[in-house]
């Protein structure tokens, strides 16, 4: 599998990342409406997983300009 291959399918499975992280924020919103004993520890974990998913994010257009640029 050829790089440009590899960095597509990561591209597509990041944004299946960041659509499931979006869902799960929504579910937090939603639990905090009804004030759900459990908003706080989801919330945690949701903003944890944002976190890194920023770091993916930035990581991954790193390695995107550098393959433009190569």
């Amino acid at each position: 599998m050829s790089q440009e291959r590899i960095l597509m399918d990561l591209e597509e499975a990041f944004g299946r990342l960041s659509d499931g992280l979006n869902a799960v924020e929504l579910m937090v919103l939603g639990l905090e409406d009804v004030q759900d004993p459990y908003a706080d520890g989801l919330y945690v974990i949701w903003r944890y997983l944002e976190r890194e998913r920023e770091e993916i994010e930035r990581l991954l257009a790193a390695v995107s300009s550098a393959r433009i640029s190569a």
